[in-house]
């Protein structure tokens, strides 16, 4: 990990020094137990209702601000080979942990997490909130949203 002064005030980032083509970098994340034994994982560590939670994800910087910023997600396998893809491991109705692709926004509320998927049009690549799921087509994306009430999210 690594310790900064930030306001006057020690904060300790959980994380390791990686070496990459730049030389050794600071990354954060945490290690964590799989089948296969301990495995790095970079992200963001976060305080929530039900205590400190890992966000997997990366660092990248802005290529027109060259401004840092975080995006959540994980280097899955695709059509394309191992590509990292935006979005968050949810628990669902069935407490199954599944992997979702959308974005994290920073809302009033603090951190939301939107799902969806960047599809690109040909002039821009845009992101468009919605859901992939099996249809008796196959697997699918059906756009649309996610509202927050009383007895839960439903889409």
């Amino acid at each position: 990990g690594l310790t900064l002064d930030i306001n006057k005030a020690k904060r300790f980032i959980p994380g390791q020094v990686i070496n990459t083509p730049l030389g050794p970098m600071f990354i954060p994340g945490q290690t964590v137990e799989t089948p296969s034994g301990p495995v790095f994982v970079p992200g963001l560590s976060v305080n929530t209702p039900a205590g400190p939670s890992l966000i997997p994800g990366h660092i990248v910087t802005n290529e027109n601000t060259n401004e840092p910023f975080f995006l959540a997600g994980q280097v899955l396998q695709t059509s394309n080979g191992e590509e990292f893809v935006c979005g968050q491991t949810i628990k669902n109705k069935n407490d199954l942990h599944r992997f979702i692709e959308g974005q994290t926004v920073l809302s009033e509320e603090g951190l939301k997490f939107i799902p969806g998927k960047i599809i690109n049009t040909g002039l821009e690549e845009v992101f468009v909130p919605g859901q992939t799921i099996l249809t008796p087509e196959g697997v699918q994306f059906v756009p649309g949203q996610t509202v927050t009430e009383e007895n839960g999210i439903t889409f």
